[in-house]
């Protein structure tokens, strides 16, 4: 009989904050989808929008004008779902039809005055503006209201009704269904072990690691074991605390850096605006005791297996329980494994026009005709790996390693005590020639390289170049990671596209301006 396999096998796994039970199908994830395919998210956006109601100086939608707002920004929701004034209706006595009325309001927060700009792209210290605007606003009305509900809908996938990035804060005098339900959980939990069930769960989670994404000394950030959407996040302090206003000054910067990471990572997975549902979870406003509670952040991205495929909760979902194909502890692989820098930062080999070239800074350089060593790189010896000042590169079985031995190079007891780098083999007989100078006497470092299997060449090509002031990342043909390009260097791009760096003395030592 065949053992059991939660990574292939269908199983159920049990929420402790719900009571509820989700169920796993992970031998469905490479099902064939033919159904709808949604619209990737626009892109590009201006700074400014003279027609959107939310950015600075503009017409609302309602009444009223946006100040010249230059940080975040908050005011009450023209459209509120919930009002102060509402005439108060005792709760009927049992019956099958009961309503009751309710008093609230409903707050918008423009997190910047940039139309362009969501919380992935914003500064740690813009983010951290943004953590205080909430704790505050929900110290404020919590005086008034027992519940005070935090929530961002980013895309218009989740129903954002204007792309300009913003979330929302609706208080109520009264305890929402799922709220209700997470306080029963935590009390129940409370009751038996003498701990808030979260903060043991984060200290689990802080052991076994498999399905953290990104966490610091004080938050972090899992895919949890319960998840029902396919990348959900659950956020989560790593000491006990009650509410958002409850936070120290240490654990909101931490926390702006925090949600800058996780949402770098939401972003980078599909390389797109990555739409989600995101909000606060923190103790009622009244006079119970709330030991049992822990603050923590839900977030509910709807894309399952690209930018275009949502999961959706439909038939079985609504009918019955919900469900998932793809396994938490995936997830939170492959969200661990997509880079830390956004990917808008990351300058990548892509076809780029003389146009944006020239208009980014960039000039036209020839390579000065300077000789070349040169080897394929033996099965015996992949992977190199080969670091430059800035950067680690690899090089598989076949690449070709140069190296640049002038006549002024002293004799090294190792080749690889030369400046050496890898050309992937397709690019090097693209851009490198026989060298054809006859004239040619080898030196006795360059002849230690022939000794070794290199051949003289020189490289043609022409690049397009550009000195940085200041630093930026690329993702090279070899790295394993992006990198950061300090200042002081150059960023070169050749002619199909592809990117790399080089030190300033490097650079100007081996190419000249094109006249």
């Amino acid at each position: 009989m065949m053992a059991f396999d939660p990574t292939t096998h269908p199983h159920r796994r049990y929420n402790p904050l719900t009571g509820e039970w989700v169920l796993v199908s992970p031998h469905r994830t490479k099902r064939p989808w033919q159904g709808k395919v949604e619209t990737p998210p626009q892109q590009a956006r201006p700074e400014y929008d003279p027609a959107c109601y939310l950015c600075p100086g503009n017409q609302r939608a309602g009444k009223g004008k946006n100040p010249k707002y230059k940080t975040t920004h908050v005011f009450t929701n023209d459209f509120a779902a919930l009002l102060p004034n509402v005439p108060k209706v005792a709760l009927p006595p049992e019956s099958l039809l009961r309503s009751t009325s309710v008093r609230g309001t409903s707050r918008v927060i423009c997190f910047s005055p940039r139309h362009d700009l969501t919380l992935p792209e914003m500064s740690i210290k813009a983010i951290r503006k943004v953590v205080d605007v909430w704790a505050d606003q929900t110290e404020e009305l919590g005086e008034q209201y027992r519940w005070v509900q935090v929530f961002e809908n980013k895309g218009e996938m989740m129903g954002a009704s204007n792309p300009h990035p913003h979330g929302q804060i609706w208080a109520g005098d009264f305890l929402p269904n799922i709220v209700a339900t997470e306080d029963h959980q935590q009390r129940l939990y409370y009751e038996k072990n003498k701990r808030p069930l979260l903060l043991d769960y984060a200290e689990l989670e802080h052991e076994q690691k498999e399905r953290i994404v990104v966490e610091n000394a004080d938050w972090l950030a899992v895919v949890p074991y319960w998840a029902v959407w396919p990348f959900e996040i659950l956020l989560l302090p790593r000491q006990h605390v009650q509410r958002l206003p409850d936070l120290r000054l240490r654990q909101r910067k931490s926390l702006a850096a925090i949600l800058q990471a996780l949402l770098i990572r939401y972003d980078n997975l599909f390389e797109i605006a990555f739409p989600y549902s995101m909000g606060w979870h923190g103790a009622p406003f009244d006079d119970d005791n709330h030991d049992h509670w822990q603050l923590h952040a839900h977030f509910y991205p709807p894309l399952l297996r690209s930018a275009t495929v949502r999961k959706f909760m439909v038939g079985y979902e609504m009918l019955a329980e919900a469900q998932r194909d793809i396994t938490p502890e995936q997830a939170a692989q492959r969200l661990r494994d997509v880079p830390g820098v956004h990917y808008k930062r990351i300058i990548k080999k892509r076809k780029w026009t003389k146009e944006e070239l020239l208009a980014a800074g960039f000039k036209q350089y020839s390579r000065k005709k300077q000789l070349i060593l040169a080897r394929y790189l033996p099965a015996s010896e992949s992977p190199k790996v080969i670091k430059t000042d800035w950067d680690t590169l690899i090089a598989e079985a076949g690449y070709v390693i140069c190296y640049e031995v002038g006549k002024d190079v002293p004799l090294k007891s190792s080749i690889d005590d030369y400046t050496h780098w890898p050309v992937r083999p397709d690019i090097f007989q693209r851009d490198y020639d026989d060298w054809d100078d006859d004239t040619w006497e080898a030196t006795p470092a360059q002849q230690q390289l022939l000794s070794k299997g290199c051949k003289p060449y020189y490289k043609s090509a022409s690049v397009w170049g550009k000195y940085l002031t200041e630093a930026v990342y690329t993702h090279t043909l070899e790295s394993v990671e992006p990198v950061e390009v300090p200042p002081g260097a150059w960023l070169v791009i050749s002619q199909q596209g592809e990117v790399w760096s080089a030190s300033d003395e490097d650079f100007r030592s081996r190419y000249e301006v094109t006249s």
